[in-house]
Formats: C-alpha cells, structure tokens, sequence
C-alpha cells in the first residue's frame, strides 16, 4: 500500500514539473494518468488492509465487475451519442465515429463474455481475445492520457500581454462563418478587449486557405466578421494559404518569426481541437504558447474529441502500432 502511494506522489511531482517545463506533450498525460492508477491501487490496497480477508476479496470482486460495467457504459453511451448525432447533423462519414466505437466496444464486450467457452473449446480464439484486450487496455490507457493533458493544457489560461492570437480556421459556407467558427472568434474578440483594456492589443492571424464549396478563403471571412465586431483592420493578419491544422500553425509561425525575434502567441479553437492543436504548434516549431477554447455542443463534443485524439495518436503512428504488435504477439506466444 505505501509503495503505492509513495510511487502516485511520485508521479503527481512529475506531472507538475513537466507542466511546468512545457505542457504541450502526451507524456505529461501519461504521467498522470500513472499517478491515477498508482493512486487508485493504494486505496485499493489500504481498503483490502482495513477489510483483513473479506476486505481483499471485496476489492477484487469490485476491479472484475467495474471495469467491464464501465466499458459497457461506455459503449452504450456512445452509440446513443452517435444516433443523436446523425439526427441533428446528418449521415456523413465523419459522423460516425462515436456510434462505430461503441458498437466496436459492445462487440468487444460481448467476446469478453463468451471468453471461458472461447478458452475450452477453441483456445486460439481465446487467445486473439486476450491479445485484443491488452491492445483496448493500451488504447485506454492513452485516451486518459490524452484526455488528462486537453484539460491541464487550458489551465492556467493565458495571460493578458500576448503579442499574437492564431485563430485556426474550419470550413465556411460560401463567404459566412458558421456557428463553430464564430465561436471560436467569439472567443478571440473577447481575448482581445479584454487585454486592450489593460495594455496593448495582441495582432489577430486568422488562418484558413479557401476549400471545396467555399467562395472566398477561410481567413478573409473570419477577418470580415472580426471587422464587424469592432477589431480595426491593422491588428488582423491573413493566413490563407493552409488547408489542414499543420499548414495553419507552420505558416502562422512564418508571420510570427518576420514580424518580431521573440514574442507570446496563444491559439484559439474549439475546446476538443485545442490539445491536438497545441501538439501540432510544438512540432512546427512554436517556442511557448498557451490555449483559448472556444465552447461546443454537448451532443457534438465525444465524436469530435474522438476525432482528434485519432489524430493525434496519428503523429506517432508508428510507434503505437508497434506497441499493439507487439502486445499481440507477446500474447499470442505465451497462450500458443
């Protein structure tokens, strides 16, 4: 039980000092999701202590029936989300998302249950179950991370003395912004009265190229609806050149670099996007920046986070898989 405890401090410790140094990385997520779970044990523990006997059998009693329950709210959760989703935004593909996992999850759920047939009768089946489950696990384990370092990232918020606001951009329809992207601009103009009152205003650099179905660049309609709500036309720079998150952080960074050596920039975008945003700004070469997130409906929110956390998982891709291969063959090797 001490051990428990003393290696959570550990990783608590770890945690702060790694936000401290840069809070922009996965592994800080990772550390605390560690001391969660080292956390967790020793409470475990200390509960099984207090118990003598009953008390050990009550703590495992409650790991082998909450985590599977947890699982299967999760799964019945999502594809709940998934029809609500559907219905107010349409079948497209990107919509999917949320309802494919659960169902994925139900699926794997329900192979869980049949495991000790699985294991009697047809024990390579079994063991692709296992090596499933430990590949889910990983996956978890990741997903808390990536969730503990999204909301860390936005605490604390940035201060007022930024000298640049990089607003990333999301497709118009035609030349309006629609509701996500206002909101995100929302959020800057706020940022900058804000900071106006107290010194001088940040430069606003909008940023979005023009793509399918849209009539004029994404940065020239956000710098339009900045004009209309009252921010002057000197302090708006243009970005219109990217098509994707990277391309906007890469080229925003260029703006930034030719107008001054050293400066303070933050981002703004939809909370859910904010993180994977944040890790994108560190690859591009961004020294420092901190984050401003814009709200998102309820109902939208677990789809796109799952989409970014896709993401960001993407940007080491190789290395994630070569984790889950080799969890697999480790299992597979010691049940063959």
């Amino acid at each position: 039980m001490l051990l428990f405890l003393i290696l959570a401090g550990g990783c608590l410790a770890l945690f702060g000092i790694l936000q401290c140094i840069e809070p922009r990385r996965l592994m800080n997520g990772m550390v605390f999701t560690c001391f969660l779970g080292f956390l967790l044990l020793g409470m475990l523990a200390l509960v099984g202590t207090l118990g003598g006997g009953m008390g050990v059998s009550l703590v495992l009693i409650a790991l082998v029936l909450l985590l599977p329950l947890a699982f299967l709210a999760a799964g019945v959760a999502l594809v709940i989300n998934g029809t609500v989703l559907m219905r107010l935004e349409g079948r497209r593909l990107r919509n999917l998302l949320s309802m494919a996992l659960g169902l994925m999850i139900l699926l794997f759920m329900l192979a869980l249950a049949a495991y000790p047939l699985l294991a009697r009768y047809r024990t390579s089946s079994a063991a692709l179950v296992t090596a499933m489950a430990f590949m889910v696990l990983y996956v978890s384990f990741l997903f808390v991370s990536y969730l503990a370092g999204a909301v860390f990232f936005g605490f604390p918020p940035p201060r007022l003395n930024q000298h640049f606001l990089v607003v990333l951009g999301c497709g118009v329809k035609g030349e309006r912004v629609p509701p996500l992207l206002a909101g995100r601009l929302d959020k800057a103009v706020q940022f900058y009265f804000r900071q106006a009152r107290r010194t001088q205003p940040p430069c606003l650099i909008v940023c979005g190229g023009k793509g399918e179905g849209e009539d004029i660049p994404e940065a020239e309609a956000m710098a339009r609806y900045l004009r209309e709500k009252g921010i002057p036309e000197e302090n708006i720079r243009r970005e219109d050149q990217s098509t994707n998150t990277y391309e906007n952080l890469r080229n925003a960074k260029g703006i930034m670099d030719s107008a001054m050596g050293r400066y303070r920039c933050a981002l703004v975008t939809s909370n859910y996007h904010l993180f994977r945003a944040a890790l994108l700004s560190r690859k591009v070469g961004i020294r420092r920046c901190r984050g401003l997130g814009s709200p998102t409906a309820g109902y939208y929110l677990p789809n796109a986070f799952l989409r970014e956390f896709i993401g960001a998982l993407a940007l080491h891709k190789r290395w994630h898989i070569a984790v889950c291969v080799i969890l697999a063959l480790m299992t597979l090797g010691a049940m063959g």
